[in-house]
């Protein structure tokens, strides 16, 4: 992104280059080691994240949708100190836990350990920054403490998984959101840091940035939106 003194200039392709009057800057987890190019200083860590799916044995009761809710179980439970002692850390306890969804589209149960995948701070660059051993062991880790979970939980499951798969998050320290106006230019809108959590509020999301996009206010302005501005982080915002 080229900041002008009348629009932003981006280059959609090596061949191509966009001018626009407002930019949204939404890049997931390649927002990170793009921080530096437009002056911000944000504490963000990206972690890939396992995801497992178990299938229901034969003769189970029903697990789609239609018949099982979207869970989150809390309980105490010595997992939580296997995958303490397993080198993931968080501040609180409140910041991770078990989840799960029922059969929708790909076949079995969804289950995971929430914020427990291998660190990195540059996607592009996973595969230096996280060696294939560390994220195999955490692999197994995970799908292990999983399994035990369905063992006291669900037992029409298999512990096995059938299919496995990565994805990667881009987490903030309070795991809250950023979306905002960036604090030199209102031109452009920061949208990251959705820290695992934030598909399920994309229409409400859709909203917000289209309102600082039409207006070039901070949600810092309103009570309502604070909890996501940039200007909760004491250093965010200035231009280096």
């Amino acid at each position: 992104v080229e900041v002008g003194g009348e629009r932003e200039g981006g280059g959609g392709g090596q061949l191509e280059r966009i001018r626009a009057q407002r930019v949204v800057l939404a890049m997931g987890s390649w927002i990170m080691p793009f921080l530096d190019k437009i002056g911000l200083s944000i504490p963000m860590i990206g972690t890939e994240e396992c995801v497992a799916y178990f299938m229901p044995k034969p003769n189970a009761p029903d697990h789609t949708f239609k018949s099982m809710p979207v869970f989150i179980p809390a309980f105490e439970h010595k997992i939580v100190t296997e995958l303490m002692e397993a080198g993931i850390e968080h501040e609180s306890a409140n910041d991770w836990g078990f989840y799960g969804l029922p059969q929708v589209e790909i076949p079995g149960v969804k289950i995971s350990a929430h914020h427990t995948g291998v660190p990195f701070t540059d996607p592009a660059m996973r595969a230096s920054q996280t060696s294939p051993e560390k994220s195999k062991r955490r692999q197994e880790q995970i799908i292990a403490a999983c399994g035990e979970l369905i063992q006291h939980l669900f037992p029409y499951l298999d512990t096995k998984p059938h299919t496995t798969v990565h994805c990667l998050y881009t987490s903030t320290p309070d795991h809250d959101f950023i979306v905002d106006t960036h604090p030199s230019d209102p031109r452009l809108v920061v949208a990251a840091g959705f820290s695992g959590h934030g598909f399920k509020f994309g229409p409400s999301l859709g909203d917000l940035i289209e309102s600082l996009v039409t207006n070039g206010t901070s949600t810092a302005e309103d009570p309502s939106t604070a909890r996501f501005s940039l200007r909760r982080f004491p250093k965010s915002g200035l231009l280096r």
